[in-house]
């Protein structure tokens, strides 16, 4: 929905702009080494930090994406990002609507999450245990993402956004999503 160009707001090596670009050939990237690289990819130019101020629209542009789908899978809506939050409930509007599925997948909570946190719908937890060429496949596609997960540049404000513990999360044996 957005690309990220607000992430790096003060720096002086990148602009959003520049951002903008480089994101885009980051997925990409990350799509071949998935070996979907023809994959569509939908560009929405929803600005960062205001996905919820188009919610509305964006579930009107997801419904004829999702009708028919067999699985939507969306951030999870309680995730303390307020664009992951906004993309889920989007998501789980139009699938909804379209009477598809809708998992939900955590990715900032791992950062402030305790096991038992009250906070979290543990119930609703499933695991997914990933072969391990699906595993590699996805080690390889983070790894594309270079801007976030590497610093920009030596300044502060180019830090990287994705910290090592938080990528080792996603790069486990299992996923986890909430039904």
């Amino acid at each position: 929905l957005t690309d990220g160009e607000g992430s790096h707001p003060h720096s002086r090596r990148v602009t959003p702009e520049e951002l903008v670009h480089i994101r885009a050939q980051e997925t990409r990237a990350a799509l071949t080494e998935l070996g979907i690289a023809h994959a569509r990819v939908a560009r929405w130019g929803i600005p960062d930090t205001q996905v919820a101020a188009h919610e509305d629209q964006i579930v009107t542009r997801l419904l004829p994406l999702v009708t028919g789908a067999d699985l939507v899978v969306a951030p999870w809506t309680g995730d303390l990002h307020g664009d992951h939050e906004a993309a889920g409930r989007a998501a789980l509007a139009a699938a909804r609507d379209a009477a598809v599925p809708c998992w939900l997948y955590p990715v900032w909570m791992w950062h402030w999450a305790q096991p038992e946190d009250p906070g979290v719908p543990w119930h609703s937890v499933s695991r997914i245990e990933l072969p391990g060429r699906a595993r590699s496949r996805k080690r390889a596609a983070i790894a594309r993402y270079v801007s976030q997960i590497r610093p920009l540049g030596p300044d502060p404000e180019d830090s990287a956004i994705l910290p090592p513990e938080e990528i080792a999360h996603h790069t486990r044996e299992r996923e986890v999503v909430f039904r």
